[in-house]
């Protein structure tokens, strides 16, 4: 998952000064607990399995390994100073004992994640890919999701006629563009590439994001 300032690598030292936490965009605890609420609101239970793309330090994948099972979260992310703050992140919170899978992957190989997951998710991925990725991760997506499994993904929203120009989104007045980082994609983008893998796509819309992204659900056909 190589893609724009996520591809620096941060130090050690950073890492124990907590600098992950801001490198993947701050609201640390509001974003963190905003993405367990919600899931639990759509029907996470503890017992299922559930996988996270782009889990970066765990900002919501520790609030995930408290409430899920034992050995019933992972997490993949393209950065591997991310990881290693995120194996930081689970010693201070004494989760270790939760046995997470956390995997490294760079180019969306579905292969290394496992399959059958009863849930999916990824908070802020959409957002920083250009839309040949995110059409490859909706694949690998499709080949390791349970057959009545969710994906939630968010997303910037832009309006069809505005898709070539620069979006103001309304939340913290953040630009977003077509062909950089932060990207905004349209709905129409969605069906197309859902349907080529088997899946239907809903919009969701506003679930509380501080920065105002809207949030997909992808299911299977």
């Amino acid at each position: 998952m190589h893609y724009n300032h996520f591809d620096r690598q941060l130090t050690d030292k950073e890492i124990n000064k907590g600098e992950h936490r801001k490198f993947v965009g701050s609201f640390w605890h509001e974003i963190g607990k905003l993405q367990v609420d919600f899931l639990i609101s759509q029907g996470l239970k503890p017992n299922h399995r559930l996988l996270d793309i782009g889990c970066g330090s765990l900002r919501g994948g520790l609030h995930f390994i408290k409430y899920l099972n034992q050995s019933n979260y992972t997490g993949v992310d393209g950065n591997e100073s991310l990881l290693k703050a995120a194996r930081l992140e689970l010693g201070l919170a004494n989760q270790g004992s939760k046995n997470p899978n956390l995997i490294l992957d760079y180019d969306f190989d579905h292969k290394v994640w496992g399959n059958g997951f009863d849930y999916i998710i990824s908070i802020s991925l959409f957002t920083h890919l250009p839309f040949d990725l995110v059409s490859k991760c909706l694949k690998g997506v499709s080949q390791c999701i349970s057959p009545n499994g969710k994906f939630y993904s968010s997303f910037f929203r832009c309006e069809k006629d505005q898709y070539n120009n620069s979006s103001i989104q309304p939340k913290h007045l953040i630009n977003t563009f077509p062909n950089r980082d932060p990207y905004h994609q349209t709905l129409e983008m969605f069906l197309p590439i859902s349907h080529q893998n088997g899946m239907n796509v809903e919009y969701i819309g506003d679930w509380l994001h501080p920065r105002g992204q809207q949030m997909l659900l992808f299911t299977k056909i």
